[in-house]
């Protein structure tokens, strides 16, 4: 229990006379000393901390520019003691002034992609100055549509550099999906990738010691905005509860899918062309396609309509199987335990399939209802 506390190089207190134990502390620093107080008068208590300071000035060039967010770490090195490295002091003040223990010290400091680590010994009673170069740059990121200067915000950054044992001769190093990217790298030259949908741009970058390079990526693209119109909607207002799929597929090879959207909008930056458009319920066989032009220098806003008909089966409680195909021959609905009785389907041809009767062709129009009655097929 402390019996008296105090601030500053000096203290006094009174005291009992008996036996007490001084504590010092200043920055990471302690000692202790016992002290012997009598009816003899003041007693001096001298206690010391056996430290020195530690301050720090760590730059991003030999011009003294500031680094932006470093993570500076200050280990104590390995002692009989505590062997292994400890952490005595982490923090983001890259002028910050320490007082710890003497003896041997790391500080290692982070700023980005980029590292470096002093060696120290600190001696009592003295200061000692760590002002490493980190030679590192700031390399910030943006991306553009051509014909509009709009920021781009789905964009993938990819930053490379020459690697000679590398395949392919370069190695990744930073990669970012931020608008608005920032990194710090170690002086160099850089090779930045800039993706958007099915657009990549490439440039070669020179980062210099303390730069901060700003580089803006310009895409010629088209911004296409597609809606899918359920009609008739749902009882919900929508589709039913199940999710909207928006495709954009190359129309020579309409399985090749360049892009989607998982909603009733979607947005899409594309160059140029002509493009086909598919949207469908997930779930559900109402699907619909169509093509758009995209021409430098307009924007394009395009709906696509998913129709569809409802199909009801009556008296579906009888022992009879049931199955109702489409124009290609698919089974899109068919009798079972927990199998719907009344369903949307995509306008069309279809046939209605029941045990002991002939098959029933019909056409299901868009909003209309088809009604199939399985006690008179």
């Amino acid at each position: 229990m402390a019996v008296a506390t105090g601030r500053g190089a000096e203290f006094a207190t009174e005291l009992d006379p008996g036996s007490y134990v001084v504590t010092a502390k200043l920055g990471r620093a302690s000692a202790q000393q016992t002290a012997e107080v009598t009816d003899g008068g003041p007693v001096d208590v001298q206690v010391g901390l056996g430290a020195g300071a530690l301050r720090l000035a760590v730059k991003a060039d030999r011009d003294g520019t500031p680094l932006t967010r470093p993570l500076i770490t200050v280990y104590a090195k390995d002692t009989d003691e505590a062997p292994g490295r400890h952490p005595v002091w982490i923090g983001r003040d890259a002028g910050a002034e320490l007082v710890l223990p003497s003896g041997d010290y790391a500080v290692r400091i982070e700023d980005g992609f980029v590292s470096e680590t002093a060696d120290v010994s600190l001696a009592e009673g003295v200061s000692v100055d760590v002002a490493p170069v980190l030679g590192a740059g700031t390399l910030e990121l943006a991306a553009v549509s051509a014909t509009s200067d709009e920021p781009l915000e789905e964009i993938i950054y990819v930053i490379e550099e020459d690697d000679p044992f590398s395949p392919q001769g370069r190695r990744e190093v930073a990669r970012s999906a931020d608008p608005s990217a920032a990194f710090t790298l170690p002086a160099g030259t850089y090779y930045v990738a800039a993706r958007s949908g099915a657009l990549e741009t490439h440039e070669r970058i020179a980062l210099g010691s303390g730069d901060v390079v700003r580089h803006v990526a310009v895409f010629n693209i088209v911004k296409l905005t597609v809606s899918a119109l359920v009609t008739p909607p749902f009882a919900d207002g929508g589709a039913g509860g199940r999710p909207v799929v928006i495709r954009i597929l190359n129309p020579d090879r309409p399985e090749q899918e360049i892009v989607r959207a998982n909603s009733e909008t979607g947005v899409f930056h594309l160059p140029p062309g002509r493009y086909r458009v598919e949207a469908a319920i997930s779930g559900k066989t109402i699907r619909a396609t169509g093509s758009v032009d995209l021409a430098a220098g307009r924007d394009v806003t395009a709906e696509i309509r998913l129709e569809s008909g409802e199909v009801n089966i009556a008296n579906a409680g009888t022992a009879r199987h049931w199955r109702i195909k489409d124009g290609e021959g698919r089974t899109v609905m068919h009798s079972g335990p927990g199998m719907t009785t009344t369903a949307r389907l995509a306008p069309g041809r279809y046939e209605f399939i029941a045990d002991g009767a002939a098959p029933q062709a019909f056409d299901l129009a868009a909003g209309a209802r088809q009604d199939l009655n399985l006690a008179h097929p």
